[in-house]
């Protein structure tokens, strides 16, 4: 039977190689891509260790960063490993049809990734601003539920390039096989705002609405004593932001700062391509798709090693290790004396 795998990339794209670049830049790519893939590796599997050595950290809300830990490391270890072999080789690695596999389960895995933060950020919602309603919509039962359903959804975000809507293809600017530039403007522009604009609009809401919680909480603890001075003296007290005002307006400011720079400009590349602007450089293009990769180093940065608790139990863990090995070695050398 003739092969048809050449003739698949003739008909869905305009080339399988990609862009020529000095082997300088080569070099710059592919180490770039190493380091996301070896720190992203290190730090969600990391997360994941720490959470289930300690029992204090099985909780619901580790429950849901365990699920976006795990939804990352597939990302690293499925598509950033092919992109890395691309980069190499410079042109496609494989045939049509893992392509089109390749593009199904980075669309997946992209869609969990970010469906997971917005559940976070609701999750982090209910437990401040709503703590009476949390242990009821968060309890294990409706939490695992979510979680079935975020990757339920996350699946059907993914199918419509396999049922006719678009296609799965090459993108040799961007190193990867995703939704072929420009087999379905409306499908993807639907997949921007549904998995980019909107899961953003809810995590800032959110996270808006904890700190404003956060900060009447504060404000209504600190409103006696300034009561007390005001009065005796008939002053104005003016309260400064209390700690954990500041660790909620620092977490909110990093979350908009990311997403900001690792989401946003493959949303703007794929507007302007819709505007009719076609001829954009490849190396912009792969410059959003590397910085799309940078979410799988910042997220267990974020939601892990920027959590005092969480890096307490690290800590603990890491001196349990320095002081059980030298106690193994002396009872070792015990037995042979």
């Amino acid at each position: 039977m003739p092969n048809n795998s050449g003739n698949y990339f003739q008909e869905t794209q305009d080339e399988t190689a990609l862009p020529q670049v000095s082997v300088g830049v080569q070099i710059f790519q592919v180490g770039l891509l190493f380091s996301f893939i070896t720190l992203g590796l290190i730090g969600n599997m990391v997360v994941c260790f720490v959470v289930q050595k300690t029992q204090q950290l099985k909780t619901i809300p580790n429950f849901l960063i365990i699920n976006l830990s795990v939804s990352d490391l597939l990302r690293i270890s499925l598509t950033l490993s092919v992109s890395s072999g691309v980069l190499i080789k410079r042109a496609w690695i494989a045939d049509s049809l893992f392509c089109r596999i390749n593009g199904f389960y980075t669309l997946v895995f992209l869609s969990s990734s970010l469906l997971c933060v917005t559940l976070i950020s609701i999750n982090r919602y209910f437990l401040v601003v709503k703590p009476n309603f949390s242990k009821k919509v968060f309890s294990k039962k409706n939490t695992i539920l979510m979680v079935g359903c975020l990757w339920s959804l996350a699946i059907l975000t993914a199918l419509p390039p396999i049922l006719g809507l678009g296609r799965y293809g090459f993108n040799p600017s961007r190193a990867t096989c995703f939704i072929a530039l420009g087999s379905s403007d409306s499908y993807t522009s639907i997949l921007v705002i549904f998995l980019i604009a909107t899961p953003f609009s809810i995590t800032i809401w959110c996270y808006i609405k904890v700190y404003l919680a956060v900060h009447h909480s504060q404000a209504r603890v600190s409103g006696n004593k300034r009561q007390q001075i005001s009065a005796t003296t008939q002053s104005v007290v003016k309260r400064g932001p209390g700690p954990t005002e500041i660790k909620v307006a620092s977490t909110m400011l990093t979350l908009v700062g990311v997403y900001i720079v690792t989401w946003i400009p493959v949303s703007v590349l794929h507007f302007l391509r819709v505007a009719g602007i076609r001829n954009i450089p490849s190396y912009v293009d792969l410059g959003a798709a590397l910085l799309i990769s940078l979410s799988c180093v910042t997220n267990p940065w974020i939601y892990g090693f920027k959590n005092t608790h969480f890096r307490d139990k690290l800590r603990i863990i890491l001196r349990m290790k320095t002081v059980v090995r030298p106690v193994e070695r002396e009872t070792a050398s015990e037995h042979v004396h």
